[in-house]
């Protein structure tokens, strides 16, 4: 089941839901107005690279060169 976030036009508040199914669509409200007045909003996701695995990166991830204070 799929979670999809949308933006409240009236106040700006980011809502999550999680969908069911398409053809059982429930009326979404805002949870901070109650408003109906929603806009779905594009997903963001990251991708995981091999570039943290990489000669030279940092082994805390705290800093670029893993040569800061708080790496071990």
């Amino acid at each position: 089941m799929p979670i999809y976030t949308y933006l409240c036009k009236q106040c700006g508040q980011k809502n999550d839901f999680l969908v069911r199914g398409l053809t059982a669509r429930e009326e979404f409200k805002c949870s901070r107005c109650i408003s109906s007045q929603l806009e779905k909003i594009p997903a963001l996701f990251g991708i995981a690279s091999s570039a943290s695995s990489s000669k030279g990166s940092s082994k805390c991830g705290t800093c670029p060169g893993g040569s800061c204070s708080t790496c071990s």
